[in-house]
Order: structure tokens, then C-alpha cells, then sequence
């Protein structure tokens, strides 16, 4: 059978062939998938990065105390990367109150001293440079830690990145450790000032809205809608799709869900509990009457994000194996790109 019109059962075949051989075939495979199927497909593995590294931390990690759980965010939480060059993003979490005891400085800081058992998950990290990201996050909320911020060693910068909370989940450890962490996270969200909100808008979702517009007006090194280039080059901040297209549609989303949960139009509860993959997400909200678009709208949004969300994969796996350069339908990336600008200059997306 043709790799271009696979069958459901030859595509969990082909599927498993292709996390276990990790080259180049993954990229074909993943070009020629049935783009309904790609969430299914990425799930799967990401399930299988997440159950060996699982693993590694039984391994290394075997006696660490209760009160302590890793858990990852961004696009390995929501299964939408299979870039093996891309290190996964880890929080450790803490809500012990014995390991806060170690650590809690005399007066509040931002950065309190680690205890020693979460010095020992940093150690255990730090041996594997290639699969963890450097930046590790550690919230000790026993130490009031806000969920929504991000700040870590390698950035003292604290930023308000609300979507790492809404996107995170539990890896390895006390699973209380994490609900604790939502339960926060979710009070936090309804405490959400006009600052933080600004903040959010200006330093994440308004670099989307410029790159999109770069890509609408030929000025993109990035996306090229008239010949359907995509370049991925991580050593010039180049992703393909990443930053003008796909982050539209996520930070457009999270930012309305937030201003909702601050409005008393939804529960926190929910934003939290929703699919962490992005198109799983809108076709959630659409079922539960949240989203104000037409079925149609909501629809044409998740098969967009899907499309293009495909062709980012892409390009991971062909930088893997040294190519720069993906080209799709030049055709099909414009009314991709025109779709996402529909949405986000959307003034209500929610009820």
C-alpha cells in the first residue's frame, strides 16, 4: 500500500516503525499522514518519550520524597513536537512543606535556597543536557511560587507565561504535588492584574501578531506564502511556522480564556482541565458553548492548526537530517496564514 493513502491500521504500523527508527522516515511518514490523524500520532510519541523518561527518573530518582513531581509543559505537554534536538521542558514542582523548611530563607526571595532533594533532581537533569532544556523551573509553593511566572538559573527574568501552567502535566512524583500546583495556578488566574495581563499580550502575544503580518507581507525569513518555503534554523531564531502562525492561534486562545475566567464567563477549573493539545482544545471549547464561532469557523480553525501544525513537524525532522528547507502548497500556506489572521483579529472569540 502507497505511504500517501494509508489505511488506520497501517498508519499505527508505519507509525511504530517510525518512533523506533527516529530518522529521516519519520519526516516521510509524517508528510503523508492523514492530517485528521496527526494528533493521534503525535500523541503517541510523545507517550513514548514521556514513558522513557519516566523510566530515567525511576531510575535516578527512585527515592525521592513525597511532595515533589516533575512535570513538563509547552509542546511536548501538548504533544505537537517530534524534534528529538529539541530538549523537553521540565518544572519540578514542590509542596512539602519538610523540604520548604531546608530551603525557606529568613525573608521572602524569589530565588530561596534548594533543599537538598530538589538539588538532587537539578543534578540528575543536568546529567542529560541533550534530553532536558538547561532552564529548569523550580516552583516551590510552599514558598508562594507563582504557578503563572516563569523565571529559572539561566533567565532571572521573571515573566508572566500564564500558557506553562495551562499546558503543564505530571511527568514523575507526587501526583497531589501537581493537583496543588493547578489548584494555584487556577487562583492566580482569577487574580490576574491589568499588568500581568499587558504584560502577557506585549512580550507574547503581540510578537505573534508582528510575525504573522511579516508573513502576509513577503517580509518573513521564515515563511514564504509565495513559493511555500519554510525555513527551520533554530541558530537564528528561525522555526517555520512556530512563530507567526502557529503561536497566533495558541496566544490569541489563551489570552481570551483568561480575560473569560477573569469576566466570571468560565471556570478556571475548565481552562485547566481542557485537552492540552491546541486543536483537541478548540474542539472542546466548541462542544462546551464557549467559543463564540460557528461551527463552521471552529471546524476550518482546528483543521488549519492541524495543517499547519503538520508542516512545523516537518521541518523539525528535515533539520534533524540537515535540510533547512520544507516547501508545501503555496496555495494551501496563504489560505492557512489568511485563516489565522481571520482569527486573530477576531475582537470576541468567546461567549
Amino acid at each position: 500500500m502507497s505511504i500517501s493513502s494509508p489505511t488506520a491500521s497501517s498508519q499505527t504500523s508505519l507509525m511504530t516503525r517510525a518512533v523506533q527508527s527516529g530518522n529521516g522516515f519519520l519526516g516521510d511518514f509524517i508528510s503523508n499522514i492523514q492530517i485528521d490523524r496527526l494528533p493521534e500520532i503525535l500523541t503517541s510519541i510523545q507517550k513514548t518519550i514521556q514513558e522513557r523518561t519516566k523510566n530515567l527518573f525511576q531510575e535516578h530518582l527512585k527515592d525521592l520524597p513525597s511532595g515533589i513531581c516533575l512535570a513538563t509543559t509547552g509542546s511536548d505537554a501538548r504533544a505537537e513536537k517530534a524534534d528529538r534536538d529539541s530538549p523537553m521542558e521540565i518544572i519540578v514542582i514542590n509542596s512539602s512543606e519538610d523540604e520548604s523548611k531546608e530551603s525557606k530563607p529568613v525573608h521572602f526571595s524569589a530565588k530561596p535556597p534548594l533543599s537538598s532533594s530538589i538539588k538532587t533532581v537539578k543534578a540528575v537533569l543536568e546529567q542529560f543536557p541533550e534530553q532536558f532544556d538547561p532552564r529548569i523551573e523550580i516552583k516551590d509553593l510552599e514558598n508562594r511560587a507563582n504557578p503563572l511566572t516563569f523565571v529559572n538559573e539561566k533567565d532571572p527574568k521573571t515573566r508572566f507565561i500564564p500558557t506553562r501552567a495551562i499546558d503543564a502535566i505530571p511527568i514523575f512524583g507526587d501526583d497531589s504535588a501537581f493537583t496543588r500546583y493547578q489548584k494555584e495556578a487556577s487562583e492566580k488566574l482569577l487574580k490576574t492584574n491589568a499588568r500581568e495581563k499587558k504584560k502577557f499580550y506585549t512580550d507574547q502575544v503581540k510578537p505573534a501578531e508582528i510575525e504573522l503580518q511579516s508573513c502576509l507581507n513577503g517580509q518573513s525569513a521564515s515563511v514564504n506564502l509565495k513559493t511555500g518555503e519554510l525555513t527551520y534554523d533554530p541558530d537564528k531564531r528561525l522555526k517555520s511556522v512556530k512563530y507567526g502562525l502557529l503561536r497566533c492561534i495558541q496566544y490569541k486562545l489563551a489570552y481570551a480564556l483568561i480575560e473569560a475566567v477573569q469576566a466570571g464567563k468560565i471556570l478556571s477549573s475548565i481552562l485547566l482541565a481542557a485537552p492540552k493539545p491546541v486543536a483537541e482544545k478548540i474542539a472542546f471549547l466548541q462542544e462546551k458553548k464557549i467559543l463564540d464561532l460557528s461551527e463552521q469557523e471552529a471546524s476550518e480553525l482546528v483543521s488549519v492548526y492541524q495543517q499547519v501544525n503538520q508542516w512545523y513537524v516537518v521541518s523539525q525532522i528535515k533539520h534533524q537530517n540537515g535540510i533547512k528547507k520544507t516547501y508545501v502548497d503555496p496555495n494551501e500556506l496563504t489560505q492557512s496564514a489568511h485563516t489565522i489572521e481571520k482569527f486573530f483579529s477576531k475582537k470576541n472569540i468567546i461567549k
